[in-house]
């Protein structure tokens, strides 16, 4: 559907949305180099044009929370990085629990770093504070699904208790059981005041937004950022980043910028 047209459809429904919106892929083009994918001018007046009108906004992300506030420095919006192991909004809870977290992380990404050391040049391991990702996107096509399977052999061979595995878009990640965006759904609506009772809509690209789009209500919207239409629990689709933004500026008011 044209963003324009699913915009005024949804704002007929409700005066106020809440917005869910996962980070790379979705507001921010994906890069060779994953430490550049960060927003454009666009996007970020197109987000802040959101708060002004009193739409909350909470971007959540396999990104590190530390990524997330340096890439997005507005006021008022909620932040949730480590797919929802990390949330901005909340004081941290269970410090020891967290600590023994991190230092397993670690240990496990030395052992991944170890493993994958013949890799060719290009091949990412990024470090989080909950887990590893290891990301093959910069490789030449022809070499990704190789050390995807290589990188998922070394993460799963020392994967720590209370770790699984994630494949995701040319990713592949320990992250910590029980942290998925379907969670942070639900934890706004029964935590900051500005989001409750009011409708969500969902936005994301990769297979980690599923968990986010199945935690959905009937009053709830998913849109799937996609430039093909593919098996998801989105009820909508748009054909990129830019088409997104235009879905979120026709909310926030005014017109098209970059």
């Amino acid at each position: 559907m044209a963003p324009g047209r699913l915009a005024a459809g949804l704002r007929a429904r409700a005066p106020r949305w809440g917005f869910v919106l996962d980070h790379d892929g979705t507001l921010a083009p994906f890069r060779r180099d994953p430490s550049r994918a960060v927003p454009s001018v666009r996007a970020r007046r197109a987000v802040a044009r959101l708060l002004s009108a009193g739409h909350p906004v909470c971007i959540v992300s396999g990104r590190p929370l530390a990524f997330l506030r340096g890439a997005w420095p507005l006021a008022g919006l909620d932040l949730a990085g480590s797919h929802g192991a990390e949330r901005a909004w909340e004081p941290p809870r269970g410090v020891s629990a967290a600590a023994a977290c991190r230092r397993a992380a670690r240990r496990l990404e030395r052992a991944v770093r170890r493993a994958l050391r013949r890799a060719p040049g290009g091949l990412f391991v990024e470090s989080k504070p909950f887990g590893v990702a290891v990301h093959v996107r910069p490789l030449p096509p022809a070499l990704r699904a190789g050390w995807l399977a290589a990188a998922e052999r070394a993460l799963r061979a020392g994967l720590p208790r209370g770790f699984r595995l994630l494949r995701g878009d040319c990713v592949v990640e320990a992250r910590l059981r029980g942290a998925d965006k379907g969670r942070v759904a639900r934890r706004l609506r029964r935590g900051p005041a500005r989001w409750r009772g009011l409708p969500l809509c969902a936005a994301g690209d990769d297979r980690t937004d599923e968990d986010l789009f199945a935690a959905l209500g009937p009053r709830d919207v998913g849109v799937l950022v996609a430039r093909r239409v593919r098996p998801s629990a989105a009820r909508f689709r748009v054909a990129g980043v830019g088409e997104l933004l235009t879905l979120l500026e026709a909310f926030g008011g005014g017109g098209k910028e970059r």
